[in-house]
């Protein structure tokens, strides 16, 4: 008798019919069969697909159990099943598109009838199974031709982000355990957060919702951001009141261990980011009295290499110093910022060209969509924080005409389709084409003269502030995948029995 079981976990199925041949057509992963005849056990043993047995006496129950959801199918029977399924032909075929809507996901299910299925993708990607990324997939190239001889479900991983969108039915507010006077906040990975202020340098994790005080001694100061390579926290640090040294470190449980290479004592760094393991750090050379512009690389995975000195093609402003910069992770452009001056470039950094004037870029990552890049800038003369949306091709504009509803907004967060914005009335957002809507009044006594900013963080989207009262806290808004927007295309060939 052929017989199809859908077990469920530590679920006892129970079977009764009588034989003594046991044959195991398809399943999904191990169980456990035990058969019995008038109560008395006859066999027990943990079985797969293709498990094939003759017990010695007949059996009149079987009793299965499974740790796991799968579907079983198996023969039963007084006569023995000479049928394998593997050495069958296929006799039907199906041509699909699967959307991969960026890094691990599943491409192909589990189907017991498949034979097998052939795939290529219009991207480079990683083979694996669940759970796969780019450190333990199989790299593919694209178009590259792959042939999976299984009924196994297959996955795939794509090195770019899913686009997402907000849900906000899944929406809280923390208050912030750190205390911050706010000249920085800079995301560092996934879950961890840099602050940076006078008044203290603290590392706040949003996974557990506690914060590191990192030790600096005298003089010393953290350069633009701190950031992420290989699992390992590196900041660069300048020292400024001997011998103005600017070193690469590493941050360990809020200690700062000095690595040993250093700029010229010259150079006095300004700010820094990083890009594919590389180390990028801007500021001044005062050297015969002069401030030179000058942009220092290292490798932060060769620490006793020194660093390498480039000289850009920015010659304005006298004497000149790169005040920061801002490097887009998914295409490599590079923004420096003069004075006042907006300029964009390759990771060459000897192609920069004059996007237009935002005065006083702040120390909060800027958002990248397409062209545009999205700072905030909290100028001298009237120090409220304002969104400045700089275009290769349209300049500078104010998020007011960027969003072209007559509203004004403070601090904006862009990514794929999603824009959110926060003002005094509120945070809103849209998507697409589509005009800004309010979703909360969180913090409409927002003080606007603080530093704010929006940040994506353990799959949910940030939106730190200060109100009226000086209570710092945060908005926290559930993030899900924008189905709208794939990443790949795979396309597939599969033959099934």
């Amino acid at each position: 008798m052929f017989i199809t079981k859908f077990l469920k976990p530590h679920e006892v199925t129970e079977i009764n019919t009588l034989g003594n041949c046991i044959k195991v057509m398809n399943c999904e992963g191990k169980f456990r069969i035990k058969a019995t005849l008038q109560g008395q056990p006859v066999l027990e043993t943990d079985a797969r697909a293709g498990f094939d047995v003759q017990t010695g006496k007949p059996f009149d129950l079987l009793v299965i159990t499974s740790e796991t959801d799968q579907k079983l199918e198996l023969w039963a029977s007084q006569h023995k099943l000479s049928y394998d399924a593997l050495s069958t032909k296929a006799s039907r075929a199906t041509s699909f598109l699967a959307e991969h809507y960026g890094h691990g996901q599943q491409i192909i299910g589990y189907d017991t009838a498949q034979s097998r299925v052939t795939v290529v993708c219009d991207k480079p990607w990683w083979l694996g199974g669940e759970g796969v990324s780019k450190k333990n997939g199989i790299p593919m190239a694209a178009n590259e031709k792959y042939i999976h001889d299984s009924a196994a479900p297959l996955s795939a991983y794509i090195d770019e982000a899913p686009a997402k969108t907000l849900n906000t039915n899944d929406m809280n507010i923390i208050e912030q355990p750190v205390h911050y006077d706010q000249h920085t906040i800079s995301k560092i990975n996934d879950h961890l957060v840099y602050f940076g202020g006078n008044t203290g340098t603290r590392i706040y994790d949003v996974k557990t919702n506690e914060h590191t005080t990192v030790s600096l001694n005298q003089g010393e100061n953290i350069v633009g951001r701190m950031f992420e390579i290989d699992d390992v926290i590196y900041s660069v640090m300048h020292e400024g009141i001997t011998e103005h040294e600017t070193r690469l470190c590493k941050v360990v449980d809020g200690e700062v261990l000095y690595m040993p290479m250093q700029t010229p004592n010259t150079f006095i760094a300004l700010g820094c980011d990083e890009y594919k393991g590389k180390v990028y750090i801007v500021g001044a050379d005062r050297t015969e009295g002069t401030k030179r512009g000058k942009i220092y690389t290292a490798d932060a995975g060769f620490p006793y290499e020194n660093f390498t000195e480039v000289d850009t093609n920015i010659k304005t402003g006298e004497p000149l110093k790169l005040d920061k910069i801002f490097i887009d992770q998914n295409t490599g452009a590079v923004w420096v910022i003069e004075d006042s001056n907006v300029y964009k470039g390759s990771i060459a950094l000897t192609d920069f060209v004059l996007m237009g004037e935002v005065e006083g870029i702040v120390n909060t990552d800027p958002s990248f969509m397409g062209d545009w890049a999205v700072f905030t800038a909290k100028p001298t003369a009237a120090p409220i924080c304002s969104s400045h949306m700089v275009h290769t091709e349209y300049g500078v504009l104010s998020a007011t005409e960027f969003f072209n509803d007559g509203s004004q907004y403070d601090i904006t967060y862009f990514k794929d389709r999603l824009a959110v914005a926060y003002n005094v009335n509120g945070v809103y957002w849209a998507l697409g084409e589509t005009n800004p809507t309010k979703f909360t009044s969180f913090n409409n006594d927002v003080d606007i003269s603080e530093l704010a900013t929006i940040l994506e963080l353990n799959n949910k989207l940030y939106v730190f502030s200060v109100n009226d009262r000086g209570v710092r806290n945060a908005l926290v808004v559930g993030l899900e995948i924008d189905r709208d927007v794939h990443r790949a295309i795979f396309r597939a060939y599969k033959e099934s029995y």
